[in-house]
């Protein structure tokens, strides 16, 4: 079962029009043009977040089976280079389960701390306010949202990372690693 699995693996990108060469990968479309690793793994980034939790996430809403909860527990948690676009239905979605709160905080916070992380503050902000989170678990949702509010109060829809005062920062600095 497992060189079968290895075998679909290695023939998912070629079943979507991008091949091996030598120096890199690239496209059906463009076959001149290397593409980088990261235009391939946001080429699919869709396909890829809803194959492995987006197309659950109504069931596993549904089920709370430990199993599919911890797989989205995982994959909120690591989602913050998806493309906001794909990830924010899931995103809403998992925020009607409150043993997913700390999972979609994490996946937020991953989301605007990381360097590829993408998102929309005004909607993040929207499904921070929506989760419960206790005050003294060491997430720090409190403080992230504030210092979060601090960075985007002139700039509505954009996260000003230039324009960050790094000493309001100090007292949040677990939370920007």
């Amino acid at each position: 079962m497992e060189t079968r699995a290895v075998e679909v693996a290695r023939r998912w990108p070629a079943d979507r029009g991008v091949r091996q060469v030598r120096g890199g990968w690239v496209s059906a479309a463009e076959p001149e043009v290397l593409l980088t690793a990261g235009q391939v793994a946001h080429s699919w980034a869709g396909e890829v977040f809803a194959e492995v939790l987006g197309n659950d996430i109504d069931r596993v809403v549904a089920e709370r089976s430990e199993a599919l909860l911890r797989r989205a527990r995982r994959v909120l948690e690591c989602s913050g280079p998806a493309r906001w676009a794909v990830k924010e239905p899931t995103y809403r979605a998992a925020v009607r389960l409150p043993a997913l709160h700390p999972a979609v905080f994490r996946g937020l916070r991953a989301s605007f701390h990381d360097v590829y992380g993408d998102l929309d503050a005004t909607a993040a902000l929207t499904l921070l306010d929506r989760l419960n989170l206790p005050t003294n678990t060491g997430d720090g949702q409190h403080e992230f949202r504030r210092t979060w509010l601090q960075m985007t109060a002139d700039t509505p829809g954009q996260v000003p990372f230039l324009r960050v005062d790094l000493q309001k920062l100090r007292p949040t600095a677990d939370l920007l690693r």
